[in-house]
């Protein structure tokens, strides 16, 4: 779940990921498939990132992936 302060959304930390050196988080896309999608990392508060660009509150994301997803090439 995301939520939002000020100019930015909020997820938990263990959201984020990289890809080709830059961060992002897996949406859930059709079929429960994660897709990467970019963004713009603002501050960490320990278990809660700042996301500056990149997805919206409200927007599902991937805390885990779940076991059917995990061969991610």
């Amino acid at each position: 779940q995301t939520g939002r302060t000020a100019a930015s959304t909020l997820v938990p930390t263990v959201a984020i990921v990289t890809e080709d050196g830059k961060p992002g988080v897996l949406l859930v896309g059709k079929n429960d498939q994660p897709t990467f999608k970019s963004i713009e990392l603002g501050a960490s508060g320990g278990s809660q990132s700042a996301i500056l660009s990149g997805v919206k509150p409200g927007t599902r994301v991937f805390i885990d992936l779940p076991p059917w997803a995990k061969q991610r090439d």
